[in-house]
């Protein structure tokens, strides 16, 4: 705003004028208000300060239970967190059935079978055999050599597994029936559910395994050669069908063999045709199923040692079992590999030659060391050096199997593996296979319990290793050759380059002679090794700090998250790895907390299968170990992200289901988890950490917080300050959402996982007490994740009642702490926050009493007629309060809350509800059929003596008709989730009351029009006639057939009443969800409000309004003329009107169909459409961009039938989706008093105040709809104490308080905001001239027979008591509001009447067109004017006659539907004329215009740039 401008509203409102106000009867003040401020003595209105006030300073003016002044102002309307994040809809009913079945049939290694063809004795004398088990066999003694490699094969695959009860089975050179014995044996053994590993060593076997997959054995065992002596003489083949089969599905073979590729083909087709034999079998004998599932197809592991054509290598320096020993020691031979290797990467460069590095560098000291050496070195190293090098080692490799095995980048292999892996499409791209192979878990020492996850890790090593002699290790599942040259190798072998070149210095010099009987390693803690961990971890730690807010999509594929090597999640290995290392575990805590708040639950499901379920559960046997430690700074930040963890892993049901196995579980069977029986749910050790931590925090934060927001500091404590009292709140919500997705798995989950011995009285009363304290914080987070964990609390205690053998609390076991959380609970209810609302409502339906146990306050009598009065009081309580809010709730959310909790009350009242419901049907009847009035009176009067009706009942029959009428509402709402809802159970009641033989007088078809009283046309009288209420009053006698049975029984339709009814946990799956965006959206609003005060001050409101003061419009102050021809612009489609974007070069129009129309005006061209879901005979009547400086597009759609839809999204039209709904205006004609035809008047008008957010909705009605939008509720209805419909509606641009509307009759009236009365404060006619000059008489003569609407009202931006007004018959008005006797000054503007009006307030230009003067065969036609309204003058600014293009549509279409239209640009000089197809924009300028012109895109956005 200028200095001029700010002067100009100084002095006008400080204006108080003393003229006697007039008796004229077309001015009504309403005599109750006199007494207000805004009125002087002599009843005239004035225009003091405090009318212009900032909206957050108003007070009063508002409905019984709301106010105004108490809303805190977010700062702008639906663009909070719930509007921009994706939901996932994620559930699936089998889901955990399904992770029970997969998981528990794959458990661990606990059998290891050696099959180990050597035949020492023959092939030492035709060959030179190396080391077998780093030993060399004795050419002497080949069976005590063969006894003696056997056993160091065993001690070696036991260090592997710590597996206490792993089965090492030896059978040196074996016969078949050795190997089938040894392999069914092991079967046995280790049961169904168990892998066993089979290592097959072929070496000592001349004749390479067949095309066919055939492997070879001995004619006779090792043991028969020892006892009868002598040896084998031929070679008897196996198939590897027998072999698979006698081994089962699961298991894990190692084929150490040339030509062992082979195998892998064999294995598939084998695999497939057993699992055929089996469900062929299964048909017959189901229970074969039992014994043999068909899963070898899926849960087969292969390990080969080369191709099908390829021919193991004999490398000097290496063992012999060169292939076995990479998968059963890979540190030892990645040593011996790289000391082979001639490049210390460090000092040296390369050639190759023959396949091998040669090192060109004259160093001894630098040159490959002796096997000697390397065995020497090998026995000096300490186990905690070799435990070093091994995590480094793992840490890189299963890095590189986790980035190669989930991408989509895949090579070419020589094989061709048709293997997809565990069913699905792609196996490796999901982590399936990557899971199969190295997810077993770790413990906190970092050993790897998992064999098969060694041998997984050895394999990727042997690949690389073999790769440069030609060889390629082949695999099931199959694991990419891009592993081989993948960049982090290089990382590896610097490793070992810097270890290779301190060893002359450190390991070479130390003590020769005692060097081989070192015990203290003295020579290692010298050694300064780089470290990889580290190195990534500082990275990871770099990455997150610069980009703390950049979060993964969670709607992302989970291929393109994998491809960008630089993302965190593709180092989800290092941090894992960290996790269990003392000296990485905080930094690595943390970054694993910072990843899995950026994932969405689609990519977290993928993540689990990289390892963090395993080490999060790890993490809190290491929580408790903290806990008996000293506090220390640390220690509490690892408990604080390890708590933050879970409150992102608990959105998983999988991480929820481990969490307790690993609490419960002794062993598992099939189906459920057996335990031994424990004290209480709350005495396991890990729900103990997050209870404690919950009332820690309680305790200290939730006081300290409250404190700090009373900004009284005194009492807090100097150590307290913002960012401490922020973590404490944060883990109040995520312990609360842990402890509550507990309860609610359990609840759910109760019939699949045996809860008998699982006591959860303590549990239930600790955690009620706690969410007790949270409803009761300051804090809307906090109270909305108290009502959620109350609500899941409760539903675990009424599958598992202990209380008493109803359900209900015993006096003394906390039944005074459940009255108060139900009234917490109703105060969360009238909360200005969305969230808030619906979750307390949610956790409400608990209160509701149910005879099945489902609810906490459950029935205890049960008698006919009066049934459970004491339960039905308390809940009676509860929806009697919600009904009252029901109908000013405007979000989805909460309204899907509302239904079904109205549904649950009226379908446990059983034959209340029955009454209720015909009671309400007769008499909406009568106010269309008033004649029968008193006999329908007498019919209800005489059931009600005849039943007994006292009044407590009456009272539950009176509550049960609102709760109707807002099924019926609800029945018709513009979500379609909440018409779902509602619907069924809406059609089972009204069926209910109609006996089978009265079907076909009313049908279910009828009911929502025959609740509502109208057909869709809206005339009553289609409907209701005496025939009908005739039927409906005869059903009398069933009803009183049906009285007494109880509520809880299975009527004559099979409906079962009030039975089983499971509550949703819908909007609980919704908030788990998406938790991390409210936590980072609550942490960043109190960090700013503590550095910046209030963010309602920071927000683009107030840069729009900036950016708005600063357009002082060109034309205003210099005067250039109307006579730009800016565009001329051809629609395929007749629009019935359109708005302009206020900042870019966008128009949004309607053209009376479900669809939005966006163009771009400055290229003439569409850009897109949006497209609404509407009932078949509505459409959008207008639209208009709200929020326009945010980053979203948000767009309110007004809808034919009193809804509003609200969309959002960038400015691509194909990206805006509707994002909430709701009934603005309830516009039926049933509603109001109404006398004029809804089809002239069905659309809704609007008013919207930026600043408050607060927008006035108005129509086919006579109240004014006031919607607090960011809040999303309705918190006030204006009265018009008028039978004419709402035309126009305008808010006063400075303050907002004051609402001006004008009706079809001429009528305007203003209302204030801020007063406590709900009618207008003065109303006076508009449509009246002020002078009797002849022209303008004879003009309004001739137009008494034309509508007078009042169709545009403007307010000029400073200039808030002038008031002007253009009506339907062609008359313009200004008004004074200090004397409103009359006009200040008149005009007719169009003699046929004015078609359309635009208003804008900056410069207070009015622009109409008159009515289309089209006949049968003239072209269509319109005259156009624009006039200055400033300082109550009117004063023609340009006019025009303007022609469109002829035959767009017939005479009639003309005349019903379209109409020619008028729109002003809210801040630039243009504005737009159109009718049907065609529209031309108008500017003010001189020829074309350029970019210096006031109206050109470009000295907009000069303007823009600089508001910050």
């Amino acid at each position: 705003m200028s200095n001029n401008d700010q002067t100009r509203h100084q002095q006008h409102c400080q204006s108080n004028t003393t003229d006697n106000h007039s008796d004229d009867h077309r001015v009504m003040v309403n005599q109750s208000m006199k007494s207000e401020k805004s009125i002087n003595s002599s009843g005239w209105i004035t225009a003091n300060p405090s009318s212009f006030a900032s909206s957050k300073m108003r007070g009063g003016g508002l409905s019984d239970t709301l106010s105004i002044s108490k809303i805190p102002k977010q700062p702008l309307a639906w663009a909070s967190i719930r509007h921009q994040v994706k939901e996932e809809n994620s559930k699936d009913p089998d889901e955990v059935m399904k992770i029970v079945n997969k998981d528990q049939s794959s458990g661990d290694c606990t059998q290891a079978i050696f099959i180990t063809c050597l035949h020492l004795s023959h092939e030492m004398s035709l060959r030179d055999v190396g080391q077998y088990a780093w030993m060399i066999p004795n050419v002497k003694d080949p069976m005590g050599s063969m006894m003696k490699i056997m056993k160091q094969y065993s001690q070696r695959v036991r260090s592997l597994s710590k597996h206490n009860v792993l089965d090492c089975r030896s059978a040196p050179d074996p016969s078949k029936v050795v190997i089938q014995h040894h392999l069914q044996r092991a079967r046995q053994q280790a049961g169904p559910d168990n892998y066993i590993t089979v290592f097959y060593n072929g070496h000592g076997i001349q004749e390479p395994p067949t095309e066919q997959g055939e492997l070879w054995c001995y004619d006779r065992s090792f043991d028969e050669c020892l006892q009868s002596g002598g040896g084998p003489s031929e070679y008897i083949p196996i198939m590897l069908f027998d072999v698979l089969a006698w081994s089962g599905s699961l298991s894990c073979y190692i084929w150490d063999v040339s030509y062992s590729g082979r195998f892998i083909k064999a294995a598939l087709m084998e695999a497939k045709e057993i699992d055929n034999q089996f469900t062929i079998a299964a048909q017959t004998n189901p229970k074969i199923l039992e014994v043999h599932k068909p899963n070898y197809y899926e849960k087969q592991i292969h390990f080969t040692s080369c191709g099908s054509q390829e021919k193991l290598p004999k490398i000097n320096g290496l063992p012999d079992d060169l292939f076995t020993s990479c998968l059963i020691n890979p540190l030892k031979i990645a040593l011996l590999w790289h000391n082979l290797q001639i490049i210390p990467l460090s000092h040296t460069s390369t050639t190759i030659t023959s396949g091998l590095h040669k090192r060109n560098n004259n160093d001894n000291n630098h040159g490959p060391k002796s096997q000697e050496y390397m065995d020497l070195l090998w026995e000096n190293m300490s186990s905690s050096l070799k435990e070093r090098l091994k995590t480094e080692l793992f840490s890189i490799i299963h890095t590189i199997a986790w980035q190669t095995m989930t991408s989509n980048n895949k090579s070419n292999n020589d094989h061709k593996n048709t293997y997809k892996g565990d069913n699905d499409d792609d196996g490796n791209e999901n982590g399936n296979d990557y899971l199969k192979l190295f997810g077993k878990p770790t413990n906190t020492n970092n050993q790897d319990i998992s064999l098969i996850s060694n041998l997984s890790t050895g394999f990727i090593l042997s690949k690389r290793i073999f790769n440069l002699y030609g060889i390629h290790p082949q695999s099931i599942p199959s694991i990419n050759d891009s592993v081989i040259n993948h960049n982090l190798w290089i990382t590896w072998d610097l490793i070992l380059d810097n270890f290779f070149e301190q060893l002359p210095k450190y390991f070479d010099q130390s003590d020769q002679s005692n060097r081989s009987n070192q015990s203290d390693f003295e020579w290692e803690k010298k050694l300064n090794l780089v470290s990889f961990m580290k190195d990534q971890l500082e990275s990871i730690s770099s990455s997150l700090s610069s980009s703390s807010s950049t979060f993964i999509s969670s709607t992302t594929a989970t291929g393109n998250i994998m491809g960008n090597p630089n993302t965190i999640l593709n180092r989800l290995p290092i941090i894992c790895f960290g996790i269990n290392i003392k000296e990485f575990r905080l930094k690595s805590i943390q970054a694993l907390n910072s990843l899995l708040k950026s994932l969405g639950l689609k990519t977290l499901k993928f993540a689990t299968k990289g390892g963090i379920l395993d080490v999060s559960i790890n993490l809190l046997h290491l929580g408790l170990d903290i806990d008996k430690q000293e506090d220390s700074n640390t220690t509490m930040k690892t408990r604080n992200n390890l708590i933050s963890i879970w409150s992102s892993l608990v959105r998983y049901d999988l991480a929820v289901l481990s969490l307790l196995q690993r609490n419960l579980a002794q062993e598992n069977d099939k189906n459920t988890i057996q335990t031994n029986p424990i004290k209480d749910l709350s005495g396991l050790p890990h729900i103990q950490i997050f209870l404690n931590s919950l009332e820690e925090n309680l305790v200290k934060g939730i006081s300290i917080s409250d404190c700090q927001d009373q900004t009284d500091l005194n009492d807090v404590e100097e150590d307290e300050d913002e960012v401490v009292v922020l973590e404490r709140l944060n883990l109040i919500i995520q312990n609360s959402v842990v402890l509550s997705t507990i309860a609610n798995f359990l609840t759910v989950h109760h019939g699949t996982i045996n809860m008998d011995h699982i006591k959860v009285s303590r549990f239930v009363l600790k955690t009620l007490s706690m969410s007790g304290i949270m409803l009761n914080s300051s804090h809307e987070l906090v109270k909305q994740w108290g009502a959620l964990l109350n609500a899941q609390v409760l539903a675990l205690n009424s599958t598992n009642s202990e209380f008493s053998k109803d359900g209900n609390p015993k006096e003394g076991d906390g039944f005074e702490m459940i009255a108060n959380l139900k009234e917490n609970l109703l105060g969360m209810v009238k909360s200005s926050t969305v969230e808030t609302r619906a979750s307390a409502v949610y956790a409400l339906i608990r209160w509701i009493p149910v005879h099945d146990k489902t609810s906490l306050l459950n029935t205890k009598t049960e008698g006919k007629g009066t049934g459970n009065m004491e339960g039905i009081q308390s809940s009676l309580e509860i929806v009697e309060q919600l009904v009252r809010l029901s109908s000013g709730e405007g979000s989805p959310l909460a309204r899907r809350e509302l239904s079904r909790i109205f549904i649950i009350f009226v379908e446990i009242l059983g034959e209340y509800t029955d009454l209720a419901l015909w009671i309400w049907i007769l008499q909406h009847s009568i106010k269309n059929l008033p004649n029968k009035r008193k006999e329908v009176e007498g019919l209800i009067a005489e059931i009600g003596r005849k039943i007994g009706i006292q009044q407590k009942q009456l009272d539950i029959i009176k509550v049960l008709q609102r709760v109707v009428d807002a099924i019926i509402v609800f029945a018709q709402d513009a979500d379609h989730e909440i018409v779902k809802i509602v619907k069924q159970p809406l059609i089972d009641l009204f069926i209910s009351i109609t006996p089978s033989e009265k079907e076909h007088d009313i049908k279910p078809s009828s009911i929502f029009n025959l609740a509502h009283g109208t057909d869709a046309t809206g005339s009553a009288e289609s409907l209701w006639t005496e025939e009908l209420l005739d039927v409906m009053m005869n059903l009398k006698e069933h009803l009183l057939e049906k009285w007494g049975q109880g509520a809880n029984r299975k009527d004559s339709k099979g409906i079962y009443r009030g039975k089983s009814l499971r509550y949703n946990n819908e909007l609980f799956e919704r908030s788990r969800s998406v938790l991390q965006s409210y936590l980072m959206a609550f942490n960043e609003e109190r960090i700013v409000r503590s550095h910046t005060g209030d963010p309602s001050q920071r927000t683009s409101i107030t840069r729009h309004r900036v950016l708005e003061d600063s357009l002082v419009v060109a034309e205003q102050q210099v005067g250039l003329p109307w006579k730009w021809e800016m565009k001329d612009i051809t629609s395929p489609d007749p629009w019935t009107s359109m708005t302009f974007h206020s900042f870019h070069s966008t128009v949004m129009s309607c053209n009376g169909s479900h669809d939005l129309l966006l163009w771009d005006w400055s290229t003439s061209r569409k850009t897109g459409n949006v497209h609404l879901d509407l009932p078949k005979n509505e459409m959008i009547s207008s639209a208009r961009f709200l929020n326009e400086l945010h980053e979203q597009t948000v767009i309110l759609a007004e809808i034919t039938n009193g809804d509003i839809h609200i969309l959002s999204g960038p400015q691509d039209p194909m990206k805006i989706k509707p994002i909430s709904n709701f009934r603005a205006l309830d516009i039926s004609s049933g509603s109001n008093m109404i006398s004029e035809d809804i089809r002239n008047h069905k659309k809704l008008i609007t008013t919207w105040y930026r600043s408050s957010g607060l927008l006035c909705v108005g129509g086919y009605s006579n109240k004014i709809n006031v919607w607090d939008c960011p809040a999303e509720r309705c918190v006030q209805v204006l009265k018009t104490e008028s039978n004419s419909p709402i035309t126009t509606l305008k808010t006063e641009p400075v303050s907002g308080n004051l609402i001006f509307s004008g009706l079809s009759n001429g009528m305007i009236q203003l209302y204030d905001l801020r007063q406590s009365n709900k009618r207008s404060l003065i109303s006076w006619q508009g449509d009246l001239s002020i002078t009797e000059e002849s022209k303008i008489r004879e003009s309004l003569q001739t137009s008494n027979s034309r509508p007078k609407s009042v169709l545009k009202i403007g307010v000029v931006l400073g200039e808030s008591k002038y008031i002007s007004s253009a009506c339907s018959n062609g008359l313009m008005n200004t008004f004074d509001l200090r004397q409103l006797s009359k006009p200040i000054n008149s005009i007719i503007s169009h003699e046929n009447g004015i078609s359309s009006a635009s208003f804008q307030p900056h410069s207070g230009l009015m622009s109409t067109i008159s009515k289309n003067t089209t006949t049968n065969q003239s072209i269509p036609n319109a005259n156009f004017s624009l006039y200055r309204t400033t300082q109550g003058e009117i004063t023609l600014v340009t006019s025009d006659h303007i022609q469109f293009p002829q035959g767009q549509f017939d005479h009639t279409t003309i005349n019903e539907r379209f109409k020619p239209y008028t729109i002003i640009h809210p801040l630039r000089p243009f504005l737009s004329l159109g009718f049907g197809k065609k529209w031309f924009l108008r500017g003010c300028g001189i020829g074309k215009g350029d970019n210096t012109d006031s109206g050109s895109y470009t000295f907009l956005k000069s303007q823009a740039k600089y508001v910050s």
